[in-house]
């Protein structure tokens, strides 16, 4: 018998309005699940989501590039596990790396 090891846990499952850049979605759900303001995370942190990736060629891959293929997105930041799966909705999971990258 072959016993899976369990992936991270989902930490929170984060709605988000369309007209919102997925940047700002994403400080905002990291915010939620570490129960602080979004304006705090980068000194939380010690470093900004744009330290990781670029803002702009970010939102423009989620909200262009959704629309022609089916687009999941994954990446580790502020030591959690980021995924998107559409425009609107953003999944966090537990992870253990570096904070920023």
């Amino acid at each position: 018998m072959v016993s899976e090891t369990p992936g991270p846990e989902l930490l929170l499952e984060y709605e988000y309005e369309g007209e919102t850049p997925v940047s700002v979605a994403v400080v905002q759900a990291i915010a939620t699940v570490e129960e602080i303001d979004p304006t705090t995370v980068s000194t939380r942190f010690d470093c900004t989501l744009f330290d990781c990736i670029d803002p702009s060629g970010f939102n423009a891959l989620i909200t262009e590039g959704g629309d022609a293929i089916d687009l999941v997105v994954e990446f580790t930041v502020f030591g959690y596990r980021v995924r998107i799966e559409d425009e609107t909705r953003i999944l966090i999971y537990e992870h253990t790396d570096q904070a920023c990258g």
